[in-house]
């Protein structure tokens, strides 16, 4: 039962990090709160992971636009 419960788990985290082709999918990002906590959150292989400090939250920005200076700008709205 045990083994037919690991197995179940594995095989949903191996079919939600790859397509049939065996690519990834999305990425996993990382961003600092300005109190020091690591925020992790996940964006499409296509986006760039962009962190707002000051609302302690992670956002997916378009490779191209969005960028200033290397940097992503604040996301307005939710």
């Amino acid at each position: 039962m045990i083994r037919t419960i690991a197995l179940a788990v594995a095989l949903t985290f191996i079919g939600t990090a790859a397509n049939a082709g065996g690519h990834y999918t999305h990425k996993l990002c990382h961003g600092k709160t300005m109190r020091g906590k690591v925020v992790d959150f996940r964006c499409s292989i296509d986006e760039k992971c962009c962190f707002d400090k000051i609302r302690a939250k992670g956002f997916c920005g378009k490779k191209t636009g969005r960028l200033l200076t290397g940097r992503c700008m604040f996301k307005m709205g939710r």
